[in-house]
């Protein structure tokens, strides 16, 4: 499956039938996934991943990487409110949380060590984020239109410089 660049999003195959996709089948042979594929189906709530897929799995209809390490795709229309992402993952990918509205909180686990750029665009309601002591770097945009995030607490020391939020959203260190 190719990368869709984001202003051509119509060209994807599935592009008519994205308001009727719930779920997602990664099966064995797929060995790439494009970036923006999950992008704009708003009734996505599982990506489910065969077993004996060598790059991808999933947790949950969550989709990783098969060592579950980078955790590459939350899907947008998982009506959960709170997630704890697994203590296996040290990456969160770009737009991995593209627009999940239903999200309010997300808890990470002790060794998450990058949050790649855009990984929470769009995320309405989020209103708290807690980094952990292990994180490392923080991309560019990661809470960009995160329009109700109120506080970001981050490690004394981690660059939050760039950090992407609205004006009102508070950096507490600690």
């Amino acid at each position: 499956m190719k990368d869709y660049a984001y202003f051509n999003l119509h060209k994807r195959p599935w592009h008519k039938n994205r308001d009727e996709i719930k779920c997602f089948v990664v099966e064995q042979g797929v060995t790439h996934i494009g970036k923006n594929a999950f992008s704009e189906c708003d009734k996505l709530a599982s990506v489910i991943v065969d077993p004996s897929n060598p790059i991808y799995c999933d947790i949950d209809g969550v989709l990783f990487s098969k060592d579950k390490a980078t955790l590459l795709a939350y899907p947008k229309g998982n009506r959960n409110t709170r997630y704890v992402v697994p203590a296996t993952a040290t990456t969160i990918a770009d737009h991995a949380f593209f627009s999940c509205d239903w999200l309010q909180e997300v808890i990470f686990p002790d060794g998450l060590a990058d949050i790649d750029s855009w990984a929470f665009l769009g995320c309405d309601n989020l209103t708290k984020i807690v980094l952990p002591v292990s994180i490392k770097y923080i991309g560019y945009g990661v809470f960009y239109l995160c329009d109700k995030l109120k506080e970001i607490q981050y490690p004394q020391g981690l660059d939050v410089s760039h950090i992407d939020a609205p004006a009102s959203t508070q950096l507490i260190p600690y």
